[in-house]
């Protein structure tokens, strides 16, 4: 039996991986979703990096640049508009929530 990788992600940038069984893993149909959920997982981790909350992956601390987080979220918005209606309860829960958690940020960034 094969196994596969599986990401979770919080809205906090902290991602971990598992080994699933292949049988176990996501099922038929569900690849949009997984790339959906990807990008927006991708832009959250690259707004946190920007707002200074969190490290780049080799450990260094990054120089914060609100007006790069500013552009990320309003991407991030432009992509909740665009997909309105057209998105899983769950993509649109994530979206959702990842756009709230940012601007919060973003505002208390900015203070």
């Amino acid at each position: 039996m094969s196994e596969r990788r599986v990401f979770h992600a919080s809205t906090e940038g902290h991602v971990h991986a598992e080994s699933v069984a292949a049988s176990d893993a996501a099922p038929a149909g569900t690849e949009d979703a997984l790339v959906f959920t990807t990008h927006v997982l991708s832009l959250n981790a690259a707004t946190l990096l920007q707002l200074g909350l969190m490290d780049a992956p080799d450990g260094e601390a990054v120089e914060r640049d609100l007006n790069a987080a500013k552009h990320l979220i309003d991407t991030l918005a432009v992509l909740e508009r665009k997909t309105r209606g057209n998105l899983t309860d769950e993509e649109a829960k994530l979206l959702t929530t990842v756009l709230y958690e940012l601007r919060l940020r973003y505002v208390e960034a900015r203070g």
